[in-house]
This record gives structure tokens, sequence and C-alpha cells, in this order.
């Protein structure tokens, strides 16, 4: 702007707004789970997150796991940057996309090689801090790292993190994500991990660990899942995500092969 002119920075919005500013644009559709990954995505800017849930609504569901569609409006703001990255530090690069806290120590033990790393500090897509931390400049662009990745590349990416972390909710998310395969031993892990996160008071999270725990069951007992459905729904009860406790109630009460489940899946669809 020509002078004179006074210039006012404009923070970014915090969760709260960012999850009315998505519900007034695109309805009740918005769920908790949805909320979340657009404001961590946006970094609190109201047109990415506004880019974001419009690219989420045409997709339609989206796993916790999967990765979170990238509009071409907003690829176009960065991809400048990715592209001038070589291929030499693309697994280090995705190893820091697809894990929680990323460090160049989580790097060198998944495998891969921290130093190639450099070209992606160099165009500013990460920072590495003296104590090894490895930072995105913006979340937008490990969004956009993590889609861009082939499928096999992301299980292999999140079966080396699976392999290394300590933290039981970190690494079943990272089973999760490095299998699609309905299996019994990995869906015992989530719903176990799910407890762990209610433990913690983390019902959001146990709500998606329970969730994909009765995804992972094994059809020939649809029993079981319908169990581990209900406990998803009373987490998302807990956590206040009352569209989700229902409909998980709903399927726990449809496909439920005990007393029990049936009768707790009718009780919670009361208090909805």
């Amino acid at each position: 702007c020509p002078a004179p002119c006074v210039e006012l920075p404009v923070p970014p919005l915090n969760q709260a707004d960012v999850s009315d500013v998505l519900r007034h644009r695109y309805g009740a559709g918005m769920t908790r789970h949805r909320l979340q990954r657009v404001y961590t995505a946006s970094g609190g800017n109201p047109m990415f997150a506004v880019e974001l849930g419009r690219a989420l609504q045409e997709r339609g569901e989206v796993s916790p796991t999967g990765p979170l569609p990238v509009p071409d409006r907003l690829r176009g703001l960065l991809a400048e940057r990715l592209a001038r990255l070589s291929t030499a530090g693309r697994s280090p690069l995705l190893i820091a996309a697809a894990a929680a806290r990323p460090s160049r120590d989580l790097i060198e033990r998944c495998g891969a090689d921290p130093d190639g790393l450099a070209d992606a500090i160099g165009a500013g897509v990460v920072t590495a801090a003296l104590d090894g931390a490895v930072r995105f400049t913006h979340p937008l662009l490990r969004e956009m790292v993590y889609a861009d990745a082939r499928t096999e590349e992301l299980r292999w990416a999140h079966g080396r993190l699976a392999q290394v972390v300590a933290d039981p909710v970190e690494r079943a998310r990272h089973l999760a994500a490095a299998s699609s395969s309905p299996d019994e031993a990995l869906a015992l892990t989530l719903a176990d991990a799910a407890a762990t996160a209610k433990l913690r008071g983390a019902p959001d999270a146990a709500a998606d660990l329970a969730a994909m725990a009765a995804e992972r069951t094994p059809r020939e007992t649809p029993g079981v899942a319908a169990a581990r459905r209900l406990h998803a729904a009373q987490y998302a009860y807990h956590a206040g995500a009352e569209e989700e406790a229902h409909r998980y109630a709903t399927a726990a009460l449809r496909d439920a092969a005990d007393r029990r489940t049936r009768v707790n899946a009718r009780l919670l669809l009361i208090d909805l």
C-alpha cells in the first residue's frame, strides 16, 4: 500500500474460531476429527482452512491415518519450495511428515539419513533445531509431502516408525497406517491404545483409535467389532462429539452379538 499506511499484523485464528468458520461454511458435516485436522494443517490461516474444508467435503470420508486432500489453489502457494528438493531427501522428509514429533535421531533410527534434509532446510520446508527437533515451516507443507507420497511409501514410513517409537498410542497409529488388512492382533493393539488415550484424558483420540480397532477386526467376528464400536461411541460422547457417538452406537447396536452391547448401545442412544 502507498504511504501513509499502517500495517496491522493479523494473528492466526484459534481452533474454536476456525471451527466456527468451517461449520458456518459447510454445516454439521464437519465432524470433530475433520475440524481438528483442518485446524492443524491450516495453522490458523482462515483461507487455508476454508479451502481444505472444501476439499474434504468434496472428497468425502477420510481415514484418521489417511492423507488430507490439499487443493490446487493452496498447492500453488507452496509447491515451488517442494519442487526444488532432491530425491535423496525424500525418505527422511517423509519420515518427518509421518511422525508426531520428528527429530534427526528418530529419522536415523528409522533407517533414513537425516543429512538428506539439507535441501529441505535450504528451501525453507523444514527447520532443524539445535536439540535435533525437525519442524515443518508451515503445517500445510507437511500435509503436501504426506499427500503426495505413494501408498507403499506411506506404509514403509509408518512401518519403520512403529518399530522405533515407544509410546503405545503413537505405535498403534503407525501400525494401523502401515497395513490396511483386518488383523485381530492389530485390532487388539488399537483397542488397548484407545483405553490408554482415555486414561490420559484424551477421549477424542480414544474414539478414533477404538473406531480403527473396529474397522480392523476380522469380518468373522462382527460381535467383537460391535463392542469396539460401542467403546468408540462412548469415547466420542465423552469428547462432546455427539454426531460421531450416534453413528458408532447405531452401528454397534446393528451388529451386536451379545445383550450387554445391545443394552449399552441403546442407553447411549437415549442419552444422545
